[in-house]
């Protein structure tokens, strides 16, 4: 199984009239983010040969970034999870054991809780930055261990 983890793009600033679920992409967020999609494409080729499993977290930035996902990859959101905004490892551990072996598993998300995370399964300081997106190869489902095999920065 492979796992990426993508942190969502550039949002909308914090404001007191705005709760943080609600935060949309800001229109260079959106921008951004599709244009790393070729590079994602190309980095699952072949493409027809694979079960893409994808999930988020229930904020609106992290939807959004998702839909951008899908719509590339021509899927579907299948899974809106809260422990992916809580950074809930245990939970997330616990649902990844429920994927398909052979699928590759998206999960886009927040900051710190991906680098916390990639550190739990790997052992790894990686920070994460908006729109990054890191990809690992799981090596043990329990606890969930995994090597981390690329990167696509959103420079």
């Amino acid at each position: 199984m492979e796992i990426i983890l993508i942190r969502h793009g550039e949002p909308e600033e914090n404001r007191e009239d705005l709760e943080d679920l609600q935060r949309h992409l800001t229109e260079q967020g959106k921008e951004k983010m599709q244009k790393l999609m070729p590079e994602l494409k190309e980095r699952l080729e072949p493409f027809d040969e694979r079960t893409i499993v994808l999930w988020s977290s229930p904020a609106e930035r992290a939807i959004e970034t998702a839909q951008i996902v899908a719509d590339e990859l021509q899927t579907q959101i299948n899974s809106i999870h809260d422990f992916i905004y809580e950074g809930d490892f245990e939970p997330m551990s616990h649902e990844v054991q429920k994927v398909n072996d052979h699928a590759t598993l998206l999960m886009v998300g927040h900051q710190p809780n991906l680098s916390e995370w990639t550190k739990y399964m790997t052992g790894e300081d990686v920070e994460i930055g908006k729109g990054d997106m890191l990809n690992f190869k799981v090596t043990k489902q329990s606890p969930l261990e995994a090597e981390l095999q690329w990167e696509i920065t959103n420079d």
